[in-house]
């Protein structure tokens, strides 16, 4: 395992946890939404 290797592996885990997380704050901000409208 080369160094460049371990890195671009590191960074693309990185890269998905960041979206996961971006994705369930804009779900749960939706949702939230949804709630205040619909009361």
């Amino acid at each position: 395992m080369t160094h460049a290797w371990t890195s671009a592996i590191g960074t693309w885990k990185l890269g998905r946890t960041l979206s996961n997380l971006i994705r369930s704050t804009a779900n749960t901000a939706g949702h939230d939404l949804r709630i205040g409208r619909a009361g």
